[in-house]
């Protein structure tokens, strides 16, 4: 049986800047500080990815510092003070794609006033089974829960405002 997450954050205007990336940010950590292309100092100063949380990069995008090139310096409107957290939580989730048990993450939106993420994971052994052990953990960060009897698939869905 499969589990569907849905996430929908909400932002009251394109002024507001998300506090997390998107998956593929992970893999091109200079796009968060503002570059499209990997800069040419770049390698030289963080080394080749992949670019797990051990990498002093994350430390640098946490502050918004830029340590190369003709923008190198502090720049507080790129500091993700967040970063961390939110890569910590992703390194947990590629466990769950190296052992098959997340089947797709989508995201869509992030430069709209909606971004959606969607992960179905594939580590659901019945219904009774997911209630008995997430329900209360579902119902503490109030997330509605339905359930799909003919798909045979679970629903979460969070939404947030900031």
């Amino acid at each position: 049986m499969n589990f569907l997450a849905v996430q929908t954050l909400t932002r009251p205007n394109l002024d507001v800047k998300w506090t997390f990336p998107l998956t593929s940010h992970v893999s091109n950590p200079w796009q968060m500080i503002g570059f499209d292309e990997q800069p040419g100092w770049w390698s030289t100063i963080y080394g080749a990815g992949p670019y797990d949380s051990s990498n002093e990069c994350w430390d640098d995008i946490v502050t918004g510092n830029i340590r190369g090139g003709d923008k190198k310096g502090l720049h507080e409107d790129l500091a993700r003070p967040y970063i961390k957290f939110w890569l910590d939580d992703h390194e947990k989730q590629q466990e769950f794609v190296r052992a098959g048990k997340i089947i797709s993450i989508e995201e869509s939106g992030y430069d709209t006033l909606v971004y959606t993420c969607k992960l179905t994971f594939d580590c659901v052994e019945s219904y009774d089974e997911f209630t008995e052990n997430m329900a209360q953990s579902l119902e503490n960060n109030s997330q509605a829960l339905r359930y799909d009897i003919e798909n045979d698939i679970i629903f979460a869905e969070t939404t947030s405002y900031i």
